[in-house]
């Protein structure tokens, strides 16, 4: 895909909310945080669907943006749309730039246009969560399998129980759940 001049990010509306490190997880160590930005079409098109492709390791939950839903309708030539994605580190990533690829498209993805852009990271963050620790004592233990059974059978959400940090509670979480307990 070309890089053009299609699209826009406006960085006066970027804003990160609900940083956090996250610790024990799947992957040790890792950054957390919602990242909420402005699109605006260029295209000279409408513009149906964007995409969000990490370049370092992170990932982002949603990754694909159905504007026509979000919108109300395509977005236009010259309308801007906001879109709030969840990036989650590699481990050891907690300072510095995160980059990624923003692809917008028409309807039936024919036509597409892609644009650098770049996050930089928080220079504090609030401390950091244990991920496990249901029962919120300090530490992963025995005593936090009843309350994780619980969050999966009722279907509630805690961050701490979202293991394999997929942005929910489920049946996925339990075996790396289980990869920490038994560290």
């Amino acid at each position: 895909m070309p890089p053009c001049d299609c699209l826009q990010i406006d960085r006066r509306f970027d804003e990160i909310t609900n940083a956090s490190i996250l610790v024990g997880g799947p992957n040790g160590g890792s950054l957390r945080f919602d990242y909420t930005f402005q699109l605006t079409n260029l295209f000279g098109q409408d513009v149906y669907h964007c995409f969000l492709a990490p370049l370092d390791g992170t990932t982002f939950m949603p990754d694909f943006f159905d504007l026509v839903s979000i919108n109300s309708g395509p977005v236009g030539q010259g309308q801007s749309v906001p879109l709030t994605t969840t990036i989650t580190s590699e481990p050891g990533v907690l300072t510095g730039t995160v980059e990624f690829l923003v692809t917008i498209h028409n309807e039936d993805f024919s036509e597409c246009c892609t644009r650098l852009h770049s996050v930089e990271l928080p220079d504090e963050f609030p401390p950091a969560m244990l991920l496990g620790d249901i029962n919120n004592d300090g530490g992963v233990n025995l005593l936090d399998v009843q309350p994780f059974v619980e969050m999966i059978t009722s279907g509630q959400f805690d961050e701490k129980a979202d293991i394999n940090l997929d942005g929910v509670v489920d049946l996925l979480d339990i075996g790396p759940f289980i990869d920490i307990l038994t560290m």
